[in-house]
């Protein structure tokens, strides 16, 4: 049987018919809406929280968002060994793919691009990261109305470095937000209204907690997550809590099942209530330092990449520069040093470049070159920085 997407329209209930005694009577819970067919068989999905379009993973590794019409918007290529989970942030703007690789993967849903990649869990522990089987995203509730959003960090007035081909931003940005309430260029960009965290659980039993799905501020381990070998022993029902007249911290059941044992672990979150305004700005700030060291890995890249095809042209500018000095000056291929060793062909034309500036004048060579290679407004330039450079070299010769 060929895979195949099925939508379906729940049926309103009717309430003479929902208690009907008689099969007959009953209709249909669901309509078919539309069958779209698939080429793989699907292994995951999700529906987006608060807009109409549905997350796919097929068996080939294919990640693709489409609506309720069977409307592909993007697809892509998962990075992941196997996928075990998928969920949309509550905006909808971001979808986090998990796999049995232990990482997981945020998703631009706008962009059809990679944010960032979480690692869940402490690094460097043994035994290497363990399967995430569960997602959750939650969103806490607003610190503050949306009309003191911008008011928020008021401490964040300009940035001090900006993107590359942009102005440093003025201090006097009004908060970042230009005219119509939007990110100047180069500046801050608006906080996040609310935080909202994802929480992701392994097959170890480990729970780790990410604010905005990239800053990990809550892991919490578990015996077998270390040392599958202090796993619980079968025991009595119990319960371990705070002391008299304390909030509890944690909550254990312990419950015997034969050969093995069943725990059930509560973990008291008051804390994080407590430091919700650090957390959120603290995640804030992470991200924004976050990506700004990604542009400047990205730029330096780019300068070395820039460096390289530039040392590249001025090999080969001198190879030709070389070749017509050569051609007017027989004698250069034979050029001796001080101590009768061979001059290579660079340091010849070092020799002849030098020799320019000491004495001002180019020799028949060098000019076919430059006649050949520059313009006249390029030469009434370089003739222009030769003149200071000789200045420069006469009033050091002098000085000696």
């Amino acid at each position: 049987m060929a895979p195949a997407l099925s939508l379906c329209a729940q049926e309103a209930p009717d309430e003479e018919q929902q208690w009907a005694s008689s099969p007959l009577l009953l209709r249909p819970a669901f309509t078919l809406l539309h069958d779209t067919p698939l080429t793989h068989q699907v292994v995951g999905g999700s529906w987006c929280p608060c807009m109409d379009l549905l997350a796919l993973v097929t068996e080939d590794g294919q990640l693709s968002v489409q609506r309720l019409d069977a409307q592909r918007l993007w697809s892509t290529q998962l990075d992941l060994h196997t996928l075990t989970s998928l969920c949309w942030q509550p905006e909808g703007k971001v979808l986090a793919a998990a796999g049995s690789d232990g990482r997981v993967t945020l998703y631009d849903v706008e962009r059809c691009r990679v944010l960032s990649h979480w690692l869940p869990g402490p690094k460097g522990r043994p035994g290497g990261a363990a399967p995430v089987v569960s997602l959750s995203w939650v969103q806490a509730l607003p610190l503050q109305p949306k009309s003191a959003q911008q008011q928020m960090f008021a401490m964040r007035h300009h940035r001090l470095l900006s993107w590359p081909g942009m102005a440093l931003a003025s201090a006097t940005a009004q908060q970042g937000l230009d005219r119509r309430g939007s990110p100047a260029p180069g500046d801050w960009p608006p906080a996040p209204e609310a935080l909202n965290c994802l929480v992701a659980s392994t097959s170890r039993g480990e729970v780790a907690v990410a604010a905005f799905g990239s800053f990990q501020f809550l892991y919490l381990p578990t015996a077998a997550a270390h040392d599958p070998s202090a796993l619980p022993a079968p025991a009595e029902p119990a319960v371990s809590e705070g002391g008299a007249g304390s909030e509890a911290r944690g909550l254990t059941w312990q419950l015997g099942l034969g050969a093995g044992a069943l725990t059930c672990r509560v973990h008291w979150l008051g804390g994080l209530h407590q430091r919700h305004a650090d957390l959120h700005l603290l995640a804030v700030l992470a991200g924004e330092l976050q990506q700004t060291l990604a542009v400047a890995s990205a730029a330096v890249a780019k300068a070395g990449r820039q460096w390289q095809s530039a040392q590249a042209e001025l090999v080969k500018q001198l190879g030709v520069l070389a070749s017509c000095l050569l051609d007017h000056q027989e004698g250069l291929q034979g050029l001796q040093g001080p101590e009768g060793e061979q001059v290579s062909e660079e340091e010849a034309v070092a020799a002849e470049l030098a020799c320019t500036l000491a004495s001002g004048v180019a020799s028949p060579g060098l000019a076919a070159f430059l006649s050949g290679r520059l313009t006249e407004a390029g030469l009434r330039r370089l003739a222009k920085m030769l003149d200071g450079s000789l200045q420069a070299v006469h009033a050091l010769l002098q000085e000696q």
